[in-house]
């Protein structure tokens, strides 16, 4: 039997919302560790239903990171509108999802 672990609207970004008073940058890449270690652990299918990033051009430092922290896992997912510039899926190929996707980092739904 295939175990799934699911997930949505991470969106990974560079900088802390300004309602977060604590260190969100560690937080959120704790937070995505442990969907990552439990995925690892479960020999499981990540299937993420978009928004994966904050927004469609993350920093290439998020990006690094980004690729850094999802690589060898197996993730699905699809570009939500936070993914995509100007929302239009025909410019994913200019996105950090376009970018993850090239990369094999995500097959994209």
């Amino acid at each position: 039997m295939t175990t799934l672990i699911a997930t949505a609207d991470i969106h990974i970004r560079d900088n802390a919302p300004k309602c977060r008073t604590d260190n969100f940058i560690n937080a959120q890449w704790s937070k995505l560790g442990q969907v990552r270690d439990l995925v690892e652990k479960r020999n499981a299918i990540w299937l993420d239903a978009g928004d994966l990033f904050h927004k469609a051009n993350p920093s290439l430092s998020l990006m690094t990171r980004t690729i850094h922290e999802l690589q060898g896992v197996e993730i699905y997912t699809v570009a939500g509108n936070h993914d995509l510039p100007a929302h239009n899926i025909n410019r994913m190929n200019e996105s950090g999802i376009g970018v993850l996707h090239g990369a094999v980092i995500v097959k994209l739904l």
